[in-house]
């Protein structure tokens, strides 16, 4: 009966033929078919009980098609499907995985080893790939396309494009596209403009203007209000008071100043690269466009803006002053002065309210300029009151508005 019984059951697992339950109905609870060290256990609907399909040694399951092995089950208990290599992982695939369902991760980790790819992850429908990591983030999309928010309660309105949000309560609800957003409590909620393009990293700062044409924003820092288009703000507690600003400020306590007070450029405070002389620094105003006889910008210097009748800020023009042979850097010393609100220039912090230029030293003199008679007659309409020094006759002269006079 045994060996009928085991017949029935290989034609059966062989050919899909389904036993009825008379057939078996003198097997015992565990029924055997050892061929090629593979076991076949009892079960299901015929015996009442759950089927199995294994083995009885210390060998591995293969699954076989078209006489090629598809996966293996190896005899630790390991999956591996494409492959027959056991690497170590409960379950390792080799190939393209597609899972149109959920995948629920609980109390565990999820690592991607790929050191030529990294991390990809693609939606196969180009124009609405979006990705949501995280909780509270509002989902994917309904309209718009290609947003990427990781994080928690990140809102971006539907029918934006191209954004990415990463951090915590950012609010994009004002229709940005091509913006990255990075920090916490960022808030886009006013930028309306058919194309809105931000970058905003950091903690609280805030995009609060209308946009009527295309724009574009950088805020980098903290508390920062951008209410003006073309800007760029980087630092803490700042905000814009018109467009194509670039402000880099701190409005926090900074010892007896407020704000940044210290701002070097080139190589910074000092160069970490040994007996190295520091770089010139040129600063340039906007260059022309890009065709013939067209004038760059111009480049102002000024002093910070008062508010009311305050005392108009001066405009300091400061060198180092050598000190004693070492690495100590040098202390700066003020050298001239463009006084706000009157506009003199002089080499002392108090000039005389009389001159409009005034020059203070005990070791030099002043210096006009020097020329041959030739040379001051080549001068082009000269004004009246014009002085240069004589080299023909060792003289100074001064134009009166018709001819030059000695004055001495």
């Amino acid at each position: 009966m045994g060996l009928i019984s085991r017949v029935v059951f290989k034609s059966y697992l062989q050919k899909g033929d389904k036993p009825t339950e008379s057939e078996f109905s003198d097997i015992a609870d565990t029924v055997y078919l050892k061929s090629e060290e593979t076991l076949f256990a009892k079960g299901g609907d015929v015996f009442g009980e759950n089927s199995k399909i294994g083995l009885i040694d210390n060998y591995a399951l293969d699954v076989v098609t078209n006489n090629l092995t598809r996966g293996r089950v190896h005899a630790n208990g390991r999956l591996t499907w494409g492959t027959i290599t056991d690497a170590g992982f409960l379950a390792d695939f080799n190939g393209n995985i597609r899972n149109t369902g959920n995948n629920t991760v609980t109390n565990g980790k999820i690592f991607f080893d790929n050191t030529t790819l990294g991390i990809q992850i693609q939606d196969s429908t180009a124009y609405n790939s979006s990705i949501d990591i995280g909780q509270g983030n509002g989902g994917i999309p309904t309209a718009g396309n290609r947003h990427l928010k990781v994080g928690t309660n990140n809102t971006v309105k539907d029918g934006s494009v191209l954004v990415s949000v990463v951090g915590y309560s950012n609010n994009l609800a004002g229709l940005p596209s091509y913006s990255v957003i990075n920090g916490t409590s960022q808030n886009l909620a006013n930028g309306n403009g058919p194309s809105e393009t931000a970058i905003m990293v950091g903690q609280s700062n805030a995009i609060a203007y209308t946009a009527t044409a295309e724009t574009s924003s950088i805020v980098i820092g903290r508390s920062c209000n951008m209410l003006h288009a073309y800007s760029l703000c980087m630092g803490v507690g700042s905000e814009t008071t018109a467009q194509n600003q670039l402000i880099i400020s701190s409005s926090q306590s900074n010892i007896n100043n407020s704000g940044l007070n210290d701002i070097y450029f080139g190589t910074g405070v000092r160069s970490k690269r040994l007996n190295q002389t520091a770089g010139n620094i040129v600063i340039n105003g906007s260059g022309a466009a890009n065709a013939a006889d067209k004038a760059g910008g111009s480049v102002t210097i000024a002093g910070g803006k008062s508010t009311g009748n305050a005392a108009s800020p001066d405009v300091i023009f400061a060198t180092a002053t050598p000190g004693s042979s070492g690495s100590t850097l040098q202390s700066l010393t003020n050298r001239w002065w463009v006084k706000g609100g009157t506009g003199q220039l002089a080499n002392v912090s108090s000039p005389n309210a009389s001159a409009v230029f005034q020059i203070d030293s005990t070791t030099g003199g002043l210096l006009p300029p020097r020329m041959t008679t030739t040379q001051r007659d080549a001068i082009s309409a000269p004004a009246e009151g014009l002085e240069v020094y004589n080299l023909t006759t060792h003289k100074k002269q001064v134009y009166d508005g018709t001819t030059w006079q000695d004055c001495f």
